[in-house]
């Protein structure tokens, strides 16, 4: 399969802008599990290129066109990749981190003894007090006791 001149002329202008930021440390996605996946990016549009140039046709051509939709969809895609291997990696309570994270994060605001009552088979008092401090410390969680009772307020902050 051959490039057009426009596309080719594309791909090398990339090429080139994604080289210079990671000459300053700027990559795709930050994280650093997907050091790999960045260093075969070029490889991953150039494929994607050429399945969106067979989907519009047998002329083995890759269009200007096919370059900026193969572009789209892998910009797209980089933004949730990192939730693929949310729960991986050698952290002790990393599994667990990242499930109550997200649950949290999709009620915005829990209580302490709601997670309990849900996640008991994943998670016990002390561990939930570990996974607060770490959740806290990244700056993704606020954390509130209530001192009557004694349960606490987990909101979920954005990250910036």
């Amino acid at each position: 399969m051959d490039f057009s001149e426009d596309a080719q002329e594309m791909y090398e202008s990339w090429y080139e802008e994604q080289d210079i930021n990671a000459s300053k440390g700027k990559y795709p996605v930050t994280d650093p599990r997907f050091a790999g996946y960045c260093e075969r990016r070029p490889t991953h549009i150039k494929k994607l290129c050429m399945v969106l140039s067979a989907s519009r046709g047998n002329e083995m051509v890759v269009s200007g066109g096919d370059f900026t939709r193969a572009r789209k969809i892998l910009e797209s895609v980089e933004t949730k990749m990192v939730l693929a291997f949310g729960g991986l990696g050698s952290s002790k309570y990393g599994q667990i981190t990242e499930k109550l994270l997200r649950f949290i994060a999709s009620r915005e605001e829990v209580k302490r003894s709601q997670l309990l009552t849900l996640f008991y088979r994943d998670v016990d008092p002390e561990t939930l007090i570990i996974v607060e401090d770490t959740l806290s410390k990244m700056g993704v969680l606020k954390v509130t006791l209530n001192t009557l009772t004694g349960d606490a307020t987990y909101k979920y902050l954005k990250p910036k």
